[in-house]
């Protein structure tokens, strides 16, 4: 999954979703690199599955501005 999250918009890093629980879903994203972690409120639904969960957040992370393009 950590291939589909685009790269730290701070420092350029690796980037991987981190949970405290694996039943609660994801906690946050996680920069390997400047140790920057962001957080939302997504929570895991009854019956959804991880990799559900996962893509949620994966979504929101992708979803900001690319700072190279110009509009």
């Amino acid at each position: 999954m950590s291939e589909d999250l685009k790269p730290c918009p701070f420092c350029g890093g690796h980037v991987q979703a981190v949970w405290t629980d694996p039943a609660e879903g994801v906690s946050g994203i996680f920069c390997q690199g400047c140790r920057a972690m962001v957080k939302w409120n997504i929570e895991m639904e009854p019956r959804e599955k991880y990799g559900e969960n996962i893509a949620k957040w994966a979504e929101r992370w992708n979803r900001r501005a690319d700072p190279c393009k110009q509009s």
